[in-house]
């Protein structure tokens, strides 16, 4: 089965054998999980019953019915306590995912892994996973289709509080962009951060030259990104 790179590159980082994929649509992350060994078990959730059917039928073609199950609900609901050591949660807006976690608090807190793929609103994944008492203990960012996305592999337990998986503290550029990303030199990074420096500059001089009113806010955020994504690269050896 068909598999975007974004949903393989979470799929890679799963460490724990029984998974939840949340929010599954096709179920093709499952799907692919166990057919590569990489999950022995999963459940795929979905709150739309036209997506589950369609996840059901996708699985009982992959001749996995025995080792996937489907479970209609909102977020975690669908899950029984301990039935998954590791969620996925991909394809959706940051502030939505954050809030499953936080509405299934003891679900969440019996998870041994987390894998976030946010839409959107990446720095606020990176700082409510440290507000929660979560470890990034990796992340991962890819480029799919023309679009760039971040991929967070998250753990119980912090190391004296925001802090990457050897202890550095995070700092502005990494909330923005991720510390390990930043730290690994990842050339994937290295090219989204010149393409975000490129652009808020044509975007600035846009708004320069059109003399546009009560862009001061939006002139004030463009700069203030651009400074940290050069502030990112100036941390990355050429």
């Amino acid at each position: 089965m068909p598999i975007s790179a974004r949903l393989r590159t979470a799929a890679e980082l799963i460490a724990f054998p029984r998974i939840a994929d949340i929010g599954t649509d096709h179920a093709f992350l499952p799907i692919y999980a166990v057919e590569r060994g990489l999950a022995e078990a999963a459940v795929a959730c979905d709150l739309s019953p036209g997506s589950l059917a369609k996840a059901g039928r996708n699985i009982a073609a992959a001749g996995l019915s025995g080792k996937i199950r489907t479970g209609l609900g909102d977020g975690l609901e669908p899950l029984v306590l301990g039935e998954a050591q590791c969620a996925v949660l991909a394809g959706m807006g940051g502030h939505l995912m954050i809030g499953i976690l936080r509405r299934s608090p003891e679900i969440t807190a019996g998870l041994s892994q987390i894998i976030l793929q946010p839409q959107n609103d990446v720095p606020f994944v990176r700082r409510a996973v440290h507000a929660m008492d979560m470890l990034i203990a990796d992340e991962k960012i890819v480029r799919d289709r023309g679009k760039y996305y971040n991929i967070l592999d998250c753990r119980p337990g912090t190391i004296n509080g925001p802090e990457d998986g050897a202890g550095r503290p995070y700092g502005d550029a990494g909330y923005e962009f991720g510390r390990l990303p930043i730290d690994r030199n990842d050339p994937v990074l290295r090219e989204y951060l010149c393409v975000t420096i490129r652009k808020n500059g044509d975007i600035l001089e846009k708004i320069r030259s059109g003399g546009s009113g009560g862009a001061a806010a939006r002139v004030s955020e463009l700069q203030r990104i651009t400074a940290l994504a050069r502030e990112a690269l100036a941390c990355m050896p050429t």
